[in-house]
């Protein structure tokens, strides 16, 4: 898993915020683009002070997972095609988009 600390001698930190640009191909997320989901590479990960009292950990059927907040969007399909919602709205059995 990729861990922001594996960069902590170039990280960026201002008033409870921590981040750090990523080497290309270093991680990949799903994207959109023209309507198509697309893969897209991470430029920064970012870490942030939040209201927020938890994170969504999304677990894949083949055992994928991504760790988000709340109100993350994550691609899923819905009555055949694709929408985006909210993290914490994803409920067992949603279909998420992944890369292969």
């Amino acid at each position: 898993p990729l861990e922001i600390w594996k960069h902590k001698l170039d990280l960026i930190k201002k008033d409870g915020y921590l981040a750090s640009y990523l080497s290309e191909g270093e991680l990949d997320v799903l994207g959109e683009e023209k309507g198509k989901v697309i893969d897209s590479g991470v430029l920064s990960v970012n870490k942030y002070e939040s209201d927020k009292p938890y994170l969504v950990k999304v677990v894949t059927e083949s055992g994928k997972e991504l760790i988000v907040s709340p109100e993350h969007k994550v691609a899923v399909k819905k009555k055949g095609r694709k929408s985006w919602v909210e993290a914490f709205k994803l409920r067992k059995g949603s279909e998420v988009f992944v890369l292969e």
